[in-house]
């Protein structure tokens, strides 16, 4: 996708060393900008013979102009080296045959972190069971690593069961880069987006490649505890578990009406999630949970593991 960056292009008519106006100057003048990336790019002026050739030039506040591109004959110049990402430049371009040049064609105050576009993220699936576990990666930045530029952003993310996208569920301000899908069926293929927004200049990414992946069968021990505790078939649901034997406190469980979910040992504390329901989920994070599995008839704690609310 390309990146164009609108900005008023004003046409600096004067004499400067030899410029002179019967030349035309390159048209249709623009910035395309992604990933801190950017490319100077025109187009050739109408009436204009074929052994033209360009100067392109770049200055930061109160600076004179730098040329990067000179006495070629390609319709771009490449700036991305020479800039910071927090810089505000101004560019400038012109026509040139032998001694004669055109006027300046300029686009200016570009500021690299408020108008570059953001590339899309790249999304890894790795199933195991019935759950999906999902890892978003930031979009990879020609200078500087994306989180040093834009230290808060989350992610926005759809999944959906494969060739039902008018079904899809919405997950937004996600913080975590890893989690794992909520109300998954098994034996079922499920594809997932992302996009990156970043919370200064609130910038959405693009949006990421569609990845599919298929969720396998329910475990035993989720079976057994599916028949003590809940039915598939019933609707998703909360319900109390004994007393965690290695921890103390409580568990409770959710179980979606297409399968098995996961559980949540509960420390005294209040654990709700933003809209005031209560969530459980397999995520990194945390640090006082633990499985539950059957022993000789109840629930136990049968090791810990680092979990989060999503």
């Amino acid at each position: 996708m390309k990146a164009a960056f609108c900005i008023p292009i004003v046409l600096l008519f004067f004499m400067d060393g030899g410029v002179l106006a019967e030349l035309p100057p390159p048209i249709n003048v623009r910035i395309e900008s992604i990933n801190m990336e950017l490319v100077l790019q025109w187009d050739v002026a109408l009436n204009t013979t074929d052994n033209i050739t360009y100067t392109a030039e770049y200055r930061g506040f109160y600076l004179p102009y730098k040329a990067v591109c000179g006495n070629i004959t390609a319709l771009r110049c490449d700036f991305s080296s020479v800039l910071l990402p927090f810089g505000v430049y101004s560019f400038r371009v012109r026509a040139e045959l032998q001694r004669e040049g055109s006027p300046w064609v300029e686009i200016l105050d570009f500021g690299m972190d408020e108008h570059t576009k953001i590339g899309p993220p790249s999304v890894i699936l790795n199933a195991s069971g019935i759950n999906i576990e999902v890892t978003i990666e930031d979009p990879a930045f020609r200078i500087k690593k994306f989180r040093d530029v834009y230290t808060r952003a989350s992610y926005n993310i759809t999944y959906w069961e494969k060739d039902q996208r008018d079904k899809a569920i919405y997950m937004s301000d996600i913080e975590q880069h890893r989690l794992v899908l909520p109300y998954l069926k098994f034996w079922t293929s499920y594809c997932v987006q992302a996009q990156v927004k970043t919370l200064r200049f609130n910038k959405l990414s693009q949006p990421s490649d569609v990845v599919c992946e298929t969720t396998g069968k329910v475990s035993v021990g989720a079976s057994r505890l599916l028949r003590v505790y809940g039915r598939a078939d019933q609707p998703p649901s909360t319900r109390s578990l004994p007393p965690c034997q290695s921890h103390g406190g409580r568990h409770s469980v959710r179980v979606p009406a297409d399968g098995y979910r996961t559980y949540r040992h509960r420390p005294r504390r209040d654990d709700r999630g933003r809209d005031g329901e209560r969530r459980v989920g397999w995520a990194k994070g945390g640090g006082e949970d633990c499985d539950i599995g059957l022993k000789e008839g109840r629930a136990a704690c049968l090791r810990p593991v680092r979990m989060t609310v999503f």
